[in-house]
C-alpha cells in the first residue's frame, strides 16, 4: 500500500520586493491547485491568482518570470504540489516569515523542522508521483489546510471528493498503461491495472527516453490485446509518445487523454470528473 501524501502548511520565508507586485491573497503555481484555492474560498473576499494556466505549458520545464516570482512574494499565502514539480515557484522565496506555503508533497531543499509549525500529517512518500493532485486523498488536505487559514470550510470541496473517490473505486476489472506516469494516483485509487511495462514506466517518470526494447515491449502489450485502456498525456507529447497512441488507434484500444492542467476555460474539478468518467467508458 502506498504512502498517502498529506498537505503541510509552512511558515516558508517570502523575500521582500522593491516594486509593487499584483495583488493577490492567494497564488497558486498552476490553476490546479488556484481552482482547489477558490473552491474553498468561493464564500470569503480573498483572491487567488495562479502562475501557470495555459494547459500548452509544461508544468515540468517551467521558468517563473520576475513579475511571476513579486506576485507570489506579495502573498499572504502560496499554493503548490511541492517536490521538483513547481519548485520553481517555492525555491527562489526567501526573506519572510508572515507567509504561508501550503504543499501536498514535501518542499525540496528544506528539513520539515525548518519551516516552524506545521499541522498534524503523517510521513511523506519523497519518491511520489509529483501529479499528486489526481491523489483525491492531497486535494482534500490541501483544501483543508487552505480553509483552516482562512477560517473557512472546505465542506463542498470535501463532498465533491467524496463522489470522485467512489466513482474511482467503482473502476474495475480493465488493464491500461500510460504513456506518461500522470495517472498514478487515479489507478491506485480504483480497481484498475497497470501494465506499462517496467522499464518504459521508470524512463518515463525520470523524464528520461525508454530504451528501444522497453517501447516495443509496450507496442508488443497494444497489440497483444494485453491493454483495455491507453491513458496518454497530451501535454508532454513526443513523436515517441504519439507513436505510442498511433499504436492504440490502430489496434482499436480507447485512448483516454489526461493533461496536467485542464483545458482552457475548465475548471479544475470539472475536468477531474470527466477524466474519471473518460477512464469509467474506456474501461467498460
Amino acid at each position: 500500500m502506498r504512502t498517502r501524501v498529506l498537505a503541510v502548511a509552512a511558515a516558508l520565508p517570502l523575500a521582500a520586493c522593491s516594486d509593487t507586485p499584483p495583488s493577490a491573497d492567494v497564488v497558486a503555481s498552476t490553476s490546479v491547485w488556484a481552482d482547489v484555492a477558490s473552491a474553498v474560498l468561493a464564500d470569503t473576499p480573498l483572491s487567488v491568482t495562479a502562475i501557470v494556466e495555459d494547459n500548452a505549458i509544461d508544468p515540468h520545464s517551467f521558468e517563473a518570470t520576475a513579475a511571476d516570482l513579486a506576485t507570489a512574494m506579495n502573498a499572504n499565502t502560496v499554493v503548490v504540489g511541492g517536490g521538483s514539480y513547481d519548485a520553481w515557484l517555492y525555491e527562489p522565496l526567501a526573506g519572510r516569515s508572515d507567509a504561508t506555503v501550503i504543499h501536498a508533497l514535501p518542499l525540496e531543499g528544506h528539513e520539515h523542522g525548518e519551516h516552524g509549525e506545521h499541522e498534524g500529517h503523517e510521513e511523506h512518500d519523497h519518491e511520489a508521483n509529483e501529479h499528486v493532485w489526481f491523489d483525491v486523498d492531497a486535494v482534500e488536505a490541501v483544501a483543508g489546510d487552505i480553509a483552516a487559514h482562512a477560517g473557512t470550510d472546505a465542506g463542498p470541496v470535501t463532498a465533491d471528493l467524496a463522489t470522485l473517490r467512489q466513482q474511482l473505486g467503482g473502476l474495475t476489472g480493465a488493464t491500461v498503461a500510460q504513456t506518461e506516469t500522470v495517472a498514478d494516483y487515479l489507478i491506485e485509487d480504483s480497481g484498475l491495472t497497470d501494465v506499462t511495462p517496467a522499464g518504459y514506466r521508470a524512463a518515463a517518470r525520470n523524464h528520461a527516453s525508454p530504451a528501444a526494447g522497453d517501447l516495443a515491449a509496450f507496442l508488443r502489450a497494444i497489440d497483444d490485446g494485453g491493454v483495455d485502456v491507453l491513458i496518454h498525456n497530451p501535454q508532454t507529447e513526443t513523436d515517441l509518445t504519439a507513436s505510442i497512441r498511433d499504436a492504440a488507434d490502430k489496434a482499436g484500444v480507447p485512448v483516454v487523454e489526461i493533461a496536467e492542467i485542464p483545458p482552457a476555460g475548465a475548471n479544475f474539478f470539472d475536468y477531474f470528473h470527466r477524466v474519471v468518467d473518460d477512464l469509467e467508458r474506456g474501461a467498460a
